[in-house]
């Protein structure tokens, strides 16, 4: 398994892709019913199959994350083959990052008090194994809106 197995509720929501998928593998809606009974290794393994065959089409298509904690704030945005990352660093430990309009004004108004820090990677996996990375370290998806936002104040304030 590359990811991980889809829960319960996602499964139900995903109910007609999983019976043409179970479909193109041989496996009918008698055999399935059996095979959950006396084989249910075997229906396990099916599953963990078609989670990754949904989870690896979904963070395909993931173009943008964030990561949020008070003091630090980080952005990616992913191509197919290498992903960009910026991050907001508070020096104060006062500060609070995650609030958006104080961010905002951080970096409008006292810049200075902010380390801002920004890199390019080659991704040495798939793309779908590289967001599933991140959003296991905390990251969320996040949208190109918000990334242009933040991009457009780095660059008023410097």
């Amino acid at each position: 398994m590359r990811f991980r197995c889809l829960t319960n509720e996602e499964l139900k929501e995903l109910d007609a892709e999983l019976i043409q998928f179970l479909i193109l593998n041989q496996v009918y809606k008698e055999e399935w019913a059996i095979m959950n009974q006396k084989e249910p290794l075997k229906a396990k393994q099916l599953i963990e199959l078609f989670s990754d065959v949904v989870l690896e089409k979904v963070y395909n298509k993931v173009s943008y994350l964030e990561r949020q904690v008070p003091r630090q704030v980080s952005f990616c945005s992913l191509s197919e083959s290498h992903g960009e990352m910026l991050t907001i660093e508070a020096i104060d430990q006062e500060m609070d990052l995650t609030n958006e309009e104080m961010m905002d004004e951080y970096l409008l108004i006292s810049p200075s008090k902010l380390s801002i820090y920004s890199g390019k990677k080659l991704f040495s996996k798939t793309k779908a194994e590289e967001v599933f990375l991140l959003l296991n370290h905390g990251f969320i998806v996040s949208n190109e809106e918000r990334y242009r936002n933040i991009m457009q104040h780095i660059v008023t304030s410097n």
